[in-house]
């Protein structure tokens, strides 16, 4: 019997063992878990921030290019009136050529 104990005995204590070992994998599972959890929430909160930023630059460069539009208006307006002042220049000096010769 006491062959029996000495096996039950090695036979318990290597099934706490065993059991210690798992219990240490559990934790050192839970606290990667957590951290996984933790790290989950910073990057939601990240891509949050991102995406209000790309709203923001979006918003920006819808502005930018309104800007750019009035710009490029702006030219044509001015060469459209320099043309029209050169028209008028040119007709008048006609109408005043044709004068002249009428006299």
């Amino acid at each position: 019997m006491g062959d029996n104990d000495s096996k039950e005995c090695c036979q318990s204590k290597e099934s706490e063992r065993r059991l210690n070992n798992i219990d240490e994998t559990l934790k050192d599972y839970g606290a990667r878990l957590g951290e996984v959890e933790t790290r989950t929430v910073i990057y939601n909160e990240q891509i949050k921030v991102i995406f209000n930023m790309l709203q923001d630059i979006k918003q920006s460069l819808k502005e930018l290019q309104k800007t750019v539009d009035e710009v490029e208006k702006r030219p044509a307006d001015l060469s459209s009136r320099i043309f029209i002042g050169v028209m008028t220049s040119v007709i008048t000096a006609l109408i005043m050529l044709g004068l002249r010769f009428l006299q």
